[in-house]
């Protein structure tokens, strides 16, 4: 895996003893041209996904053409990304894999999710560096969290910022995302966050309510300081919960958007958070992957998502979080096998 934004992937993970190795050889290292953020004009080829969407390819067409343009190509290393990270087009790429992970039936990728398997991929590929573990450590035994054993609850503060620049002023909203301008936590902006925070927290208490353990995340540490310090009374028989949230930090840098960065030390937070929620029972994202990440960490078990693509906080119980299964056909498979030559090797029927 090679990864450079915002620093090299292995100052967070590491491959597991006994896991896979993902590093990336030096003879890559070599040849890459670290100056340039395209990749056009690198000295390998590189493949983009769906470039040839205006032309009518799309869905498994698209992924086929890739897969057969790397499959002939002849160069030592090659590349390969999506034109843009539009959640469809990811989609269809997980459905495919879905096609060929289960046997019979499978879970529709949609909306923001995450394949079953991620949480077992992961678990195989990476592990967290040693610094990352102590502060996962430190911070589960401080809380009392228990793998699989409390709901993680997570809210994306600074995103989308239409609601945000109408709140703000255009100025603020806009560069809201990035880190480089944090409001006061106060006044409409308070209360707009803290009522995100609550319909995010009744999502997550409908999920299990036997569990009074609820770890809340947020890329505003204002709102997770606001939160972790004030009971709220949340569910039909308005019980008092008392949330537990990583507090005195500085301000969550996002690792694709985050302006000002001098070391990637300021980037632990964000994998601690991320690998917190991989390890709940159930979680409560809103909007965009990082919630769904976390939630796909845990299994896609127990899910519920609190916001609409738009931001707009969803009442629980809603049909966002639920998996749709259907019946895998020869449609899902493009490399031309037939569906009843390909069941060996995949894994059990959905239950």
């Amino acid at each position: 895996i090679y990864w450079s934004r915002p620093f090299p992937l292995d100052l967070f993970l590491r491959s597991p003893s006994g896991g896979m190795d993902w590093s990336c050889p030096d003879a890559f290292q070599a040849i890459v041209k670290k100056d340039s953020r395209s990749n056009q004009g690198q000295s390998f080829h590189h493949n983009t996904l769906y470039s040839g969407i205006k032309s009518g390819m799309e869905g498994n067409r698209a992924i086929e053409s890739i897969i057969t343009a790397i499959k002939a190509n002849t160069d030592q290393f090659t590349s390969i990304n999506f034109l843009n990270q539009d959640f469809i087009k990811i989609n269809n790429a997980n459905n495919v894999f879905n096609a060929y992970s289960y046997k019979e039936q499978m879970p529709v990728a949609s909306k923001w999710f995450h394949v079953d398997l991620v949480e077992h991929i992961y678990r195989v590929v990476f592990e967290p560096n040693d610094e990352i573990a102590r502060r996962i450590n430190t911070t589960t035994t401080r809380f009392r969290l228990v793998e699989n054993n409390y709901t993680a609850v997570h809210v994306r503060a600074r995103y989308p910022t239409g609601r945000l620049k109408q709140i703000l002023g255009n100025d603020k909203g806009a560069h809201i995302d990035k880190g480089s301008q944090q409001p006061p936590f106060k006044g409409r902006y308070k209360q707009y966050l803290v009522d995100i925070a609550k319909n995010a927290l009744e999502c997550g208490i409908q999920l299990d309510e036997d569990k009074t353990k609820i770890f809340f995340s947020s890329d505003s540490i204002d709102l997770t300081n606001f939160i972790s310090s004030n009971p709220i009374q949340l569910g039909n028989k308005s019980v008092l919960y008392h949330p537990v949230g990583i507090d005195g930090r500085e301000e969550i840098k996002h690792l694709d958007t985050t302006e000002h960065f001098t070391s990637h030390i300021e980037y632990y937070p964000i994998i601690e958070d991320l690998l917190i929620l991989g390890g709940a029972q159930c979680v409560s994202f809103g909007i965009g992957s990082f919630g769904a990440f976390g939630a796909g960490l845990a299994g896609n078990k127990c899910r519920a998502i609190h916001r609409d693509y738009k931001g707009k906080p969803e009442k629980c119980p809603n049909s966002r979080g639920i998996r749709s299964i259907e019946n895998i056909t020869d449609n899902h498979l493009i490399f031309g096998e037939k569906l009843s030559d390909s069941n060996n090797g995949r894994i059990a029927v959905i239950v």
